[in-house]
């Protein structure tokens, strides 16, 4: 399949990831943030498979296929769907931690009848054997959230907070992977770091905005 976008470190296909996965190499790394269970669709726009159903469980055996035997694998969750992803993911893969993004979130009066989300869960986890590096820090990372015109898509991931999760992992592996890419946040982190990325993106608008960041993005080599 031709790529989407490509440059020295990163590939971008267009897609469905479901169709693509089985096409691919094997990687070292899976960094995602799959849908699960919400929908930001604006009135008039078509719903897609993925907006109101959670995704984890249906793509869950082809990343056990895409991954190294002592590859790793970071996945966002949500504290709504977090059991049914750990129940999915513990399937296929050794679980780690439960790495909490604090999303530095001001609190302000607000009129819901729960209290106010300030925090995501990403679980890390491994096919097989996989070590992180020995500074690999706290499982709490702090990182506000994109905001204004930073802001291109509905869950959009700060790159700092990817380069947080990326640095903790073995310089050797440099193979990552992102099948449900969004904005192009994976990629960027992973050129960062001179490490290589491939994204695979359902929708044409976000494999455009991917492409235009990678093309913007520079690699910063005193990381």
């Amino acid at each position: 399949m031709k790529p989407y976008y490509q440059d020295e470190w990163v590939t971008i296909y267009l897609g469905d990831c479901r169709d693509i996965l089985p096409t691919l190499e094997k990687v070292d790394l899976v960094l995602t943030d799959p849908p699960y269970g919400v929908s930001h669709k604006k009135k008039g726009e078509p719903y897609m498979a993925g907006d109101n159903i959670n995704q984890l469980p249906l793509v869950l055996p082809l990343f056990y296929k895409v991954i190294k035997e002592d590859g790793g694998f970071f996945v966002f969750s949500s504290t709504e769907y977090l059991r049914e992803a750990l129940l999915a993911f513990q399937t296929y893969f050794k679980m780690h931690n439960i790495i909490i993004w604090d999303k530095q979130v001001p609190i302000y009066p607000h009129h819901t009848s729960h209290f106010k989300l300030q925090y995501e869960p990403i679980i890390y986890g491994s096919r097989g054997l996989h070590y992180l590096k020995k500074n690999r820090g706290s499982d709490i990372v702090r990182c506000a959230i994109d905001r204004g015109n930073n802001r291109v898509h509905p869950t959009q991931k700060p790159v700092e907070l990817l380069l947080e999760l990326l640095k903790a992992t073995d310089d050797s592996k440099v193979d990552i992977l992102d099948p449900f890419l969004g904005s192009g946040s994976t990629a960027i982190a992973a050129k960062k770091l001179n490490r290589k990325c491939i994204g695979i993106e359902i929708e044409e608008k976000y494999c455009e905005i991917a492409a235009k960041r990678c093309s913007q993005s520079v690699m910063r080599l005193d990381i």
